[in-house]
């Protein structure tokens, strides 16, 4: 039977890592490699898995074409990973698709160079900054192969809770604009931990608070008083100091 101890790195299948029976179902042939890990985790409605296993690489963002045919890709990949479960997995057999996303997620694409570049390590340490917009953000750096499946490096799960500075959401040179999201001014690295909604959430707050505030002021966003920032956003329940 499927025991389930929290995530889905200990689930047990029969006394063997869920995982690793994915893996070795992989080297039979009967599961794509690029689908090794394939992830179920729980759902809000009863009877029901979100998987979270699709993955196609080297997609060129900017070309309708690529992006077209990473779509395709995507679909044929959830086609073969549904008759997988049902054929494979105990308790899937009359599993079916119930939704899906209507376009492909992009990982990481463009990234703009800002007044400050955040690294990986400094956020992995913890760091604190005095204008931070961002506070406690946390997230693994999870950088995924982009040669195919599983990890690029190591992945860096003990990240200590770290700020945003404002500055991160200032395009370098370029005045009137606020970027927030995965193209904010960080590495490669960086952008793997705080790629995730959660904080990029918190980051498009902390940006239209911005934005708001320097129209008002009829002033530049790098011309904004962060101080002034800092106490609008905690006005609103935001926590930014500790």
């Amino acid at each position: 039977g499927i025991i389930c101890i929290g995530d889905v790195d200990n689930v047990q299948l029969n006394g063997e890592c869920f995982l690793d029976w994915c893996k070795k179902k992989a080297d039979e042939g009967k599961l794509p490699r690029m689908l090794a890990a394939v992830r179920l985790h729980p759902s809000v409605r009863p009877g029901c898995r979100q998987v979270n296993t699709t993955q196609v690489n080297r997609v060129d963002i900017t070309s309708v074409s690529s992006i077209f045919a990473a779509d395709l890709e995507l679909r044929q990949q959830i086609r073969l990973l549904t008759q997988f479960l049902k054929e494979n997995l105990p308790g899937y057999e009359n599993c079916r698709v119930i939704g899906s996303g209507t376009t492909t997620g992009v990982r990481e694409s463009r990234r703009v160079m800002g007044d400050y570049v955040i690294d990986a390590d400094e956020m992995a340490e913890g760091c604190r900054f005095a204008d931070v917009v961002v506070h406690k953000a946390l997230f693994i750096v999870d950088i995924h192969n982009p040669d195919g499946a599983g990890q690029a490096e190591p992945t860096i799960q003990y990240c200590k809770p770290y700020d945003l500075p404002y500055r991160c959401f200032l395009p370098l040179g370029l005045e009137g604009l606020l970027v927030a999201g995965r193209c904010i001014s960080g590495t490669h690295r960086a952008h793997a931990s705080y790629r995730v909604m959660s904080i990029c959430m918190a980051m498009g707050e902390a940006v239209g608070i911005a934005a708001a505030m320097s129209a008002s002021q009829h002033c530049t966003p790098r011309a904004l008083d962060v101080g002034e920032l800092q106490k609008r956003l905690e006005s609103l329940g935001v926590e930014l100091f500790d």
